[in-house]
């Protein structure tokens, strides 16, 4: 697992960088087509989960991205994740299975899990091995570097 280090001002402000770029993306993408792009989260488990989601919505909106209850009419839709509660876990492999159809029929649609569960080794195993539509995995310890790691993953396609 990837140790964080020190989180400091400076890993901060490159997230900002981060933020920045996708902004423009998207802001060169609505110029193009007038149509803002669009995200949807769904939160399993606790206050800390929920708190969790509306920094991660506070960062999409920083990107450019609006949000939607609807999930086929989102660009991102992201599961935030608990390993504590009960039938957490056959829960989000119930929905994350079910995004497959939904990635068939939107092959750009972008996929992300974070939150505790993503922690926990045999769940990331199962994820990168069964779930390939899925396309950003990160944990809680990574949640601040969600705009780079967003970046980087649109840069890949």
């Amino acid at each position: 697992m990837e140790r964080v280090g020190i989180l400091n001002k400076e890993n901060f402000s490159n997230q900002e960088y981060y933020v920045d770029l996708v902004k423009n993306i998207n802001d060169d993408d609505f110029a193009k087509n007038n149509t803002a792009k669009k995200f949807t989260i769904v939160t399993f488990g606790c206050q800390m989960n929920e708190h969790d989601s509306e920094n991660i919505k506070g960062m999409l909106s920083n990107m450019g991205y609006n949000e939607t209850e609807n999930m086929e009419d989102a660009d991102i839709i992201l599961y935030n994740t608990c390993a504590v509660r009960e039938n957490a876990e056959s829960r989000f492999f119930g929905n994350i299975g079910a995004l497959k159809n939904l990635k068939k029929k939107n092959p750009s649609l972008i996929i992300a899990t974070c939150g505790c569960m993503m922690q926990e080794p045999h769940i990331v195993k199962e994820l990168t091995s069964k779930y390939k539509h899925v396309n950003i995995i990160f944990g809680t310890h990574n949640l601040y570097k969600f705009p780079e790691l967003l970046y980087t993953y649109i840069s890949l396609i």
